[in-house]
Protein backbone atom coordinates (compact mmCIF):
# COMPACT_ATOMS: atom_id res chain seq x y z
CA UNK A 1 0.00 0.00 0.00
CA UNK A 2 3.06 2.67 1.05
CA UNK A 3 4.79 1.59 -2.24
CA UNK A 4 1.63 2.82 -4.22
CA UNK A 5 1.70 6.47 -2.23
CA UNK A 6 5.06 6.86 -3.55
CA UNK A 7 4.98 5.33 -7.15
CA UNK A 8 2.17 8.06 -7.25
CA UNK A 9 4.48 10.85 -5.78
CA UNK A 10 6.88 10.30 -8.42
CA UNK A 11 4.53 9.78 -11.41
CA UNK A 12 2.87 13.47 -9.80
CA UNK A 13 6.62 14.93 -10.43
CA UNK A 14 7.26 13.35 -13.69
CA UNK A 15 4.06 14.37 -14.75
CA UNK A 16 4.56 17.94 -13.56
CA UNK A 17 8.22 18.42 -14.90
CA UNK A 18 6.60 16.84 -18.65
CA UNK A 19 3.78 19.49 -18.66
CA UNK A 20 6.40 21.95 -17.99
CA UNK A 21 8.38 21.07 -20.95
CA UNK A 22 5.40 20.48 -23.41
CA UNK A 23 4.58 24.67 -22.26
CA UNK A 24 7.57 26.20 -23.13
CA UNK A 25 6.67 25.69 -26.91
CA UNK A 26 9.64 28.02 -28.22
CA UNK A 27 11.71 25.43 -27.72
CA UNK A 28 10.12 22.82 -29.47
CA UNK A 29 11.18 20.02 -27.23
CA UNK A 30 10.31 16.06 -28.21
CA UNK A 31 9.81 14.94 -24.80
CA UNK A 32 9.92 11.31 -25.92
CA UNK A 33 13.68 12.22 -26.45
CA UNK A 34 14.19 14.33 -23.55
CA UNK A 35 12.33 11.08 -21.36
CA UNK A 36 14.99 8.64 -23.47
CA UNK A 37 17.92 11.00 -22.46
CA UNK A 38 16.96 11.42 -18.99
CA UNK A 39 16.55 7.15 -18.51
CA UNK A 40 20.25 6.88 -19.88
CA UNK A 41 22.12 9.64 -18.60
CA UNK A 42 20.53 11.23 -15.67
CA UNK A 43 19.77 11.06 -11.63
CA UNK A 44 16.03 11.32 -12.29
CA UNK A 45 16.36 7.56 -14.20
CA UNK A 46 13.73 4.97 -13.41
CA UNK A 47 11.14 2.45 -14.26
CA UNK A 48 8.13 4.56 -14.15
CA UNK A 49 10.26 6.66 -16.57
CA UNK A 50 10.93 3.82 -18.85
CA UNK A 51 7.05 3.44 -18.74
CA UNK A 52 6.55 7.13 -19.50
CA UNK A 53 9.02 6.98 -22.44
CA UNK A 54 7.11 4.06 -24.02
CA UNK A 55 3.70 6.03 -23.96
CA UNK A 56 5.71 9.34 -24.72
CA UNK A 57 6.84 7.34 -28.03
CA UNK A 58 3.03 6.18 -28.36
CA UNK A 59 1.09 9.39 -27.56
CA UNK A 60 3.48 12.46 -27.47
CA UNK A 61 0.69 15.21 -26.61
CA UNK A 62 -0.06 13.29 -23.58
CA UNK A 63 -3.59 13.14 -24.42
CA UNK A 64 -6.03 11.28 -21.97
CA UNK A 65 -2.99 9.91 -19.59
CA UNK A 66 -4.63 9.98 -16.70
CA UNK A 67 -2.99 7.68 -13.92
CA UNK A 68 -5.28 5.43 -11.41
CA UNK A 69 -6.17 7.75 -8.26
CA UNK A 70 -5.97 5.13 -5.10
CA UNK A 71 -6.21 6.56 -1.53
CA UNK A 72 -4.93 4.14 0.84
CA UNK A 73 -1.78 5.67 1.61
CA UNK A 74 -3.59 8.92 2.22
CA UNK A 75 -5.86 7.22 4.49
CA UNK A 76 -3.70 5.39 6.38
CA UNK A 77 -1.38 8.46 6.66
CA UNK A 78 -4.73 10.81 8.05
CA UNK A 79 -5.46 7.36 10.43
CA UNK A 80 -1.78 7.63 11.66
CA UNK A 81 -1.30 11.42 12.12
CA UNK A 82 1.55 10.97 9.68
CA UNK A 83 2.42 14.45 7.24
CA UNK A 84 1.94 12.55 3.57
CA UNK A 85 1.96 16.04 1.35
CA UNK A 86 2.97 14.80 -1.98
CA UNK A 87 0.37 11.77 -1.69
CA UNK A 88 -2.42 14.29 -0.65
CA UNK A 89 -1.38 16.55 -3.75
CA UNK A 90 -1.65 13.83 -6.00
CA UNK A 91 -4.87 12.41 -4.85
CA UNK A 92 -6.62 15.56 -5.09
CA UNK A 93 -5.52 16.86 -8.16
CA UNK A 94 -6.43 13.77 -9.42
CA UNK A 95 -9.53 14.35 -8.49
CA UNK A 96 -9.82 17.60 -9.70
CA UNK A 97 -8.74 15.99 -12.90
CA UNK A 98 -11.41 13.59 -12.78
CA UNK A 99 -14.31 16.12 -11.99
CA UNK A 100 -13.19 18.55 -15.01
CA UNK A 101 -13.67 15.27 -17.43
CA UNK A 102 -16.94 14.30 -16.10
CA UNK A 103 -17.90 18.35 -16.04
CA UNK A 104 -16.78 18.30 -19.83
CA UNK A 105 -18.36 14.91 -20.60
CA UNK A 106 -21.99 16.23 -19.34
CA UNK A 107 -21.59 20.03 -21.36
Amino acid sequence: MVHNGIEYGLMQAYAEGFSILRHKSEFGLDLHRVAEIWRFGSVVRSWLLDIIAEELMKNPAMTGIAPPAKGWTVAEAIDLDVSAPSSSRYRCSSACARARRTRIQTS
